[in-house]
C-alpha cells in the first residue's frame, strides 16, 4: 500500500470521525444523560450522510494519487479511514450504548441491587460484541464505498488498462501475528473474568449470549487469519522470485500462529472454543488464504527487491500503528475499556452493598471517550517507534546495496 494511501486514509478518517461525532458523540449519548450536549434528530442524520461522503472522497482520492490501481487504492483508504473513525468514535459510542441501560439506572447515583444486576449483566455481554460488531460493519462499508469512489475515478480517469505490480513485502503482518498471540491471552481472561463476573452477578447467560460473549475470540481469529493471507501473499510472492528463505519465514508464522492464538483461547477460557462464532471466522479466514494463494501465485505482481525509499518508511510506520492499534480495541480493548470505567464501579457497589455512587455517570461517559482519544493518539507514538527500529536496518541495507 501506497504512503499516498494511508496518509488519505488517515486524514479521510479524521474527516469521518468529525462528521460521525454529531450522531455518535452528541446524540447518542444524550439519550441516557440528563447533562449532556444536545443533537437535533437532523443534525444527527447530516452527520452520518456525510460520513457515507467521506467514504467516497477517501477512495476517490487515494486512486487519484494512484492511477495504477484505482480500485486496490480507493478499497485501502476506505479501510484505513473506517478504522480510525471505530477507534475515535464508534467504538466508545458502542460501549455507551452497551451500558446504556446501567447509565440510565445510575443516573441519579443511588444502587437499586434488583435492577443494577441485571443492567450490569446485560452490559457484560453487550460489551462482548456490540463495539466490535459495529466497527466491523464501519470496516466494510469503508471497503465499499472506497472502493467505490475508486472505480469513479477510473471512470473518470479514462484508462482501463493497468499493468502488473511490484510489491515490496512488508514485516507488519508478521508482527500484527506476535500481537495477535499476545491478545489471544487478553481475549481469553476477558472470557473468564466475564463468566465468573456473571456467576456472581447470578446471571445465567441463554444460548444467544453465549454466542455474543464468544464473538471477542472469533474477532482475534479473523484478524489473525487475515494477517496471515496478507504474510501469505509475501510468501507466494517470495517463492516466486526464488527467494526460498524469505518465503519459508513470511509462510510459517501465517501458518502456525492463527493456530496458536485458538489454542491459548481455548487454554484460558475452552467454552470459548464451542462458540460457532470462532469456528465460522476460521473457516471463512482459512477459504480467503487458499484463494489468495491460489490468485497470487497467477496474478500479474511480482516481488520488488529494491530498498524502500524513507516517505515509503514513514507509511509503513503509520499503516503498522493502525493495524496494531485497531487490532488491540477490536478484540477487547474497547469493551476493557468500558467495563473498567463503567460497569466495574457498579458491580463492586453490588458486592459491598454501597447505597451510592460519587461519580456522575456523564464523567464515566468522557471517561471513555478520552481514553479512545488517547489511543488514537498512540497511533503516532507507535509509529515513531517502528520508525526507530527501522530506519537504522533501512540505512544497512542502502549502504550494502551501494556497495
Amino acid at each position: 500500500m501506497r504512503t499516498s494511501t494511508i496518509v488519505m486514509g488517515l486524514m479521510g478518517g479524521v474527516a469521518l470521525a468529525l462528521a460521525l461525532a454529531a450522531p455518535l458523540y452528541i446524540a447518542l449519548p444524550a439519550r441516557y444523560l440528563r447533562d449532556w450536549l444536545y443533537m437535533t434528530p437532523q443534525g444527527g442524520l447530516a452527520g452520518m450522510i456525510a460520513a457515507l461522503a467521506v467514504f467516497g472522497g477517501v477512495g476517490f482520492a487515494s486512486a487519484r494519487f494512484n492511477p495504477e490501481e484505482p480500485v486496490r487504492a480507493g478499497t485501502g483508504g476506505g479501510v484505513i479511514a473506517a478504522l480510525i473513525g471505530a477507534i475515535l468514535v464508534v467504538m466508545p459510542a458502542e460501549t455507551i450504548e452497551a451500558c446504556s441501560d446501567l447509565i440510565v439506572l445510575a443516573g441519579g447515583g443511588q444502587i437499586q441491587p434488583g435492577i443494577l444486576r441485571t443492567a450490569a449483566a446485560e452490559a457484560l455481554v453487550a460489551l462482548a460484541w456490540l463495539p466490535a460488531t459495529a466497527s466491523l460493519a464501519l470496516i466494510c462499508t469503508g471497503a465499499a464505498l472506497g472502493a467505490v469512489g475508486g472505480v469513479s475515478f477510473d471512470l473518470w480517469h479514462g484508462d482501463p488498462t493497468h499493468p502488473g505490480r511490484d510489491v515490496h513485502r512488508s514485516p507488519i503482518p508478521i508482527v500484527g501475528l506476535l500481537c495477535a498471540v499476545v491478545l489471544s491471552v487478553m481475549v481469553g481472561r476477558f472470557g473468564s473474568v466475564s463468566a465468573t463476573t456473571l456467576a456472581l452477578l447470578e446471571h445465567q447467560p441463554s444460548l444467544i449470549e453465549q454466542l455474543k460473549l464468544g464473538t471477542p475470540a472469533g474477532v482475534i481469529v479473523l484478524s489473525s487469519a487475515l494477517l496471515a493471507c496478507w504474510s501469505l501473499r509475501d510468501a507466494v510472492l517470495m517463492y516466486r522470485a526464488s527467494a526460498r528463505l524469505g518465503a519459508l519465514v513470511w509462510g510459517l508464522p501465517a501458518l502456525t500462529m492463527p493456530l496458536l492464538v485458538l489454542a491459548i483461547v481455548g487454554l484460558l477460557h475452552t467454552p470459548m472454543l464451542l462458540s460457532p462464532v470462532l469456528w465460522v471466522t476460521a473457516v471463512i479466514g482459512g477459504i480467503c488464504a487458499l484463494v489468495l494463494v491460489f490468485t497470487t501465485s497467477r496474478a500479474e505482481e511480482f516481488l520488488d527487491r529494491s530498498a524502500r525509499l524513507l516517505g515509503e518508511l514513514v507509511g509503513e510506520a503509520l499503516l503498522a500503528g493502525v493495524i496494531l492499534v485497531g487490532q488491540l480495541l477490536l478484540v477487547g480493548g474497547s469493551a476493557a475499556i468500558a467495563t473498567a470505567i463503567i460497569v466495574t464501579p457498579y458491580t463492586s457497589a453490588l458486592i459491598t452493598d454501597a447505597t451510592s455512587l460519587n461519580t456522575p455517570p456523564s464523567v464515566l461517559v468522557t471517561n471513555v471517550f478520552r481514553i479512545h482519544w488517547v489511543a488514537g493518539g498512540a497511533i503516532f507514538a507507535l509509529a515513531i517507534g517502528w520508525l526507530l527500529l527501522r530506519i537504522p536496518l533501512w540505512l544497512g541495507r542502502s549502504m550494502a546495496r551501494r556497495r
